[in-house]
């Protein structure tokens, strides 16, 4: 599924996404697409001399989880307790916005009120506080995962977010760090700052990138 949406990356309108932050996409310039659902795809489209898309496989949402802020160190700790090794899939899907929101519970020494990532969701565009703040750790943890992909692959086609969770809280996104933690790359912030991110809001992209790699 997610190499049928990174091949569906190249058709994409401006009526198909939703832009976060500044941004632009170049021509015919590597497009990475990474989709928290029910895990985490990763894939990449290329494009030959002709301008032909080569659709890039790989298994991006099992790289390893790298914490950057305090309280990411320490639901870090608590899941490496009960998982071993800690990939982004751990965080960025919809078990992980429930893996990171009981972490933050224990680490508050608070009762959890909700079990399912829609609960928590729901909750926090209610602004209750710790969906709220376990949602903001999840997208500003898909920013920074995001701002990894561009660097490794290059993006100046753009980074895409796809799957169904960003864009049934984009408000949520907005409101985070998810754009600051994209460009928080050191040395090469500045790499990053040129390169759009865009939510797909297209209903189906996944069959869209299947037609055209029939075609």
């Amino acid at each position: 599924r997610s190499a049928a949406i990174a091949r569906a990356l190249p058709a994409l309108s401006s009526a198909d996404v939703e832009q976060i932050g500044v941004g632009v996409i170049e021509s015919r310039q590597p497009m990475v697409s990474i989709g928290p659902g029910t895990g985490t795809g990763v894939a990449t489209v290329i494009f030959d001399q002709a301008g032909t898309p080569i659709v890039i496989e790989g298994e991006g949402g099992h790289v390893d989880f790298a914490p950057i802020t305090d309280m990411e160190f320490e639901v870090l700790k608590r899941l490496r307790a009960r998982f071993g090794r800690v990939s982004i899939e751990r965080l960025l899907c919809g078990a992980g916005i429930v893996n990171i929101y009981h972490a933050i519970a224990e680490i508050r020494g608070v009762q959890p009120e909700y079990s399912t990532p829609s609960d928590i969701g729901a909750a926090a565009q209610k602004e209750l506080p710790l969906a709220a703040e376990a949602m903001a750790m999840f997208f500003a943890v898909l920013g920074s995962s995001a701002g990894n992909l561009a660097l490794t692959t290059g993006a100046m086609g753009g980074v895409f977010i796809a799957g169904g969770i960003a864009p049934r809280y984009i408000d949520l996104l907005r409101k985070s760090d998810f754009r600051a933690r994209f460009l928080a790359k050191g040395r090469f912030a500045d790499y990053n700052t040129n390169i759009g991110t865009f939510v797909i809001t297209h209903d189906d992209p996944g069959l869209l990138g299947a037609a055209l790699c029939l075609g």
